[in-house]
């Protein structure tokens, strides 16, 4: 959420992408300023509590290569790797027709 936050904040369209945005931006959006509205310690706290190191790396790299199938405009590429994430959900128990009912509940709410 940190990373995310900091992201919108550099991107110069945000005040427009919050009135013309998908509902998965709009929850998107939400669960940032949910993360964010914890204290300064408390956000801290519960980061150092846990194994961020790795996992902040791990971030990283997901993050260069989903940005160089962007950067390439490998479309292709870029399915077949959504593709194998979405898959890899699924075989952890996503379900994604609930989850995408979910979302829009989370979306009416607002």
């Amino acid at each position: 959420a940190l990373v995310s936050a900091e992201t919108l904040l550099d991107y110069d369209k945000l005040e427009l992408t919050k009135t013309i945005s998908s509902s998965t931006y709009k929850v998107l959006l939400t669960l940032i300023a949910g993360a964010l509205s914890d204290t300064p310690a408390l956000s801290a706290s519960l980061q150092m509590d846990v194994d961020t190191y790795k996992i902040a790396e791990a971030f990283r790299e997901k993050a260069a290569v989903w940005g160089e199938l962007l950067a390439h405009k490998d479309k292709a590429a870029f399915i077949r790797r959504l593709d194998g994430v979405k898959d890899g959900l699924h075989e952890h128990g996503f379900d994604f027709d609930k989850v995408y009912e979910n979302m829009y509940r989370i979306v009416e709410g607002f």
